[in-house]
């Protein structure tokens, strides 16, 4: 596994799978948790797996963040997207979740209990994504554990060179 964090330049290999840690910017920086839950999966071979960590503000401009934003989201296989509690507006954040909703196959939407505007993204949620890729009052491990399973759906597919076999009607 590896971490690509802003500001720095987003390269990745053939068969590399791509997750955007995108959501609300807080204190207890949820992508910390999302990471360290991955560093635990030291059994399992995760080593296509590449994590965009926008979190880092090292010196840059607003401009320049928004510009590794926006590759890192163009880049990804799974777009990532987890909303808690808060001091910031999360504007930008329904902005980029309503944009890449058809853009997207893999997206996976992870709501804390405590996130302020729960019933706006409820809406949202209901008019661009299926029940199955939202998870309402989930935390930091819930939502790495959604994004593990697309995680092992992505690399199972590039496995096959984006083959999915089918057997009496039935995924093999």
């Amino acid at each position: 596994m590896r971490v690509i964090t802003f500001p720095n330049k987003i390269e990745l290999r053939e068969n590399e799978i791509a997750v955007f840690l995108g959501g609300s910017i807080s204190d207890n920086n949820w992508q910390d948790d999302v990471i360290k839950f991955f560093e635990g999966l030291n059994a399992y071979d995760i080593t296509n797996l590449v994590i965009l960590n926008p979190t880092s503000n090292k010196g840059t401009t607003i401009k320049d963040k928004l510009a590794w934003e926006l590759i890192a989201i163009t880049e990804c296989d799974i777009l990532s997207f987890y909303f808690c509690k808060s001091n910031y507006d999360d504007n930008d954040l329904y902005y980029n979740l309503g944009k890449y909703s058809t853009t997207k196959s893999q997206i996976v939407v992870g709501v804390d209990s405590c996130y302020n505007n729960n019933e706006y993204l409820k809406a949202l949620v209901e008019l661009y994504y299926k029940d199955d890729n939202v998870v309402f009052n989930s935390t930091p491990e819930v939502h790495a554990k959604r994004i593990y399973i697309d995680y092992m759906i992505n690399s199972a597919s590039k496995k096959l060179n984006g083959k999915i076999l089918m057997l009496n009607g039935e995924l093999k």
